[in-house]
Order: structure tokens, then C-alpha cells, then sequence
């Protein structure tokens, strides 16, 4: 070990102190002088509800005082441990408004279309650089009005990589909703167009209708 290293000062223990305390990790968990790790799964969640509303990691990091490291290994699942004050920090940040927020139903057509040529939800979420999760609630969920504009590009360019792949078969769930396939959209962010399914764009004013009523 390097004699320029800190040493735990715990009698006996020879170990390098953690980095910024005075005791190895064993010894500072103790001691009581270290966190308790907590699971990361909150963190995850409010990351994801973040950058679904405009936020880009580099904001949240300036935010949070967490690096944007630190960030990317905990929304995308290479983190699974925090401390509580790390989790405290991440799920006290609030959305950071873009002046333009593309709007949903572009995304959720290209993602529809895609699974409908027999595209898994991971294969796009790989192509697009977001989570599965991000894709599978773009595919799901039909409130959603808009998507941050990472994601609107990263889907964007899974759609041009795979819109003209071979179709397959896909998941019988999928078939049964009856989404077009790529080939059949002549103009797939023309909102006047539509095939077999209701416009999208039809569908968020008569959400909006709905909650003016209730």
C-alpha cells in the first residue's frame, strides 16, 4: 500500500481509509461514522420521471451536487446501492422545463410501429441510448403528452435504423392491437395520417376534454 494514502485510525487496522474519512469502510460502518447503503431504486424512479419531463443528466448533476456519473450508473441499473443523504439530494430535485418539449405521439408511433415489425423493446431502447423502461412507458402510456427531447431523437434514430429491417413475427399481445407496421406509414409525423389505429393527436384532445369535464 502507498505510504501516502491515509490509513484507517482504528486500533490495529492497517487498511486505507475511505475516501474523505478517517476509517476503512469496514471499520467507519462501526464506528457509525459511515451511511448505511440503501437501495437505489427511489433514485432510479425520480431520474426517470426527471428526464421524462425535459431534465438531461448534466442539469440534474448541477442540481444535486451528484455527478452525472454517478447519475448515469444509477438510472441505468449499474448502481444499485446509495447512502440516504445521496438519496435525499436525487429525489428532492425537481423537473427542469425546456423552453420546447417535442410532443409524444411522434415517438409512441415510431415505437408502436417498430414493435409491430417484430422489434423487442430492448432492441429499441439500445439503438435510441435510453432504458427499456423509458421505452415500454412510451409505449404504454397513452396520457403522456410529451417526451424529453433526448429521448425524441434517441427513438427517432432507432426508428430510421430499423424501419426498413425485415418484419417478423412479433408478440401476440403486440399483433392484436393492430399497429401499422413501418412500410405502411406514408408520413408517420403527419398527424392527420393514420393506420388502423386512432390518431394520436385525436386521442390527447379528447384526454384533455376528460379532464376539463371531471
Amino acid at each position: 500500500m502507498s505510504p501516502d494514502k491515509p490509513r484507517c485510525r482504528y486500533d490495529g487496522c492497517t487498511s486505507l481509509a475511505n475516501q474523505g474519512g478517517r476509517y476503512c469502510n469496514r471499520h467507519a460502518l462501526l464506528t457509525g461514522t459511515m451511511e448505511h447503503l440503501v437501495p437505489a431504486a427511489r433514485c432510479c424512479d425520480h431520474l426517470e420521471h426527471l428526464t421524462t419531463h425535459g431534465a438531461n443528466l448534466d442539469q440534474v448533476a448541477a442540481q444535486v451536487g451528484v455527478s452525472r456519473k454517478t447519475l448515469w450508473k444509477i438510472s441505468t441499473g449499474r448502481q444499485g446501492l446509495v447512502r440516504p443523504s445521496t438519496e435525499a439530494l436525487i429525489c428532492a430535485a425537481v423537473p427542469v422545463h425546456s423552453a420546447v418539449r417535442p410532443p409524444a405521439w411522434p415517438s409512441r408511433r415510431r415505437v408502436h410501429s417498430l414493435m409491430a415489425a417484430g422489434h423487442s423493446l430492448a432492441e429499441i431502447a439500445g439503438l435510441a441510448g435510453v432504458s427499456v423502461r423509458t421505452v415500454a412507458k412510451i409505449a404504454s402510456d397513452e396520457d403522456a403528452l410529451h417526451v424529453s427531447p433526448t429521448t425524441a431523437t434517441g427513438i427517432d434514430r432507432a426508428w430510421r435504423q430499423l424501419r426498413r429491417e425485415p418484419i417478423t413475427a412479433p408478440d401476440p399481445r403486440v399483433a392484436s392491437r393492430g399497429w401499422p407496421v413501418p412500410w405502411e406509414w406514408d408520413d408517420i409525423d403527419d398527424p392527420r395520417e393514420t393506420r388502423g389505429t386512432e390518431p394520436d393527436q385525436v386521442l390527447h384532445h379528447r384526454i384533455r376534454i376528460r379532464r376539463q369535464a371531471a
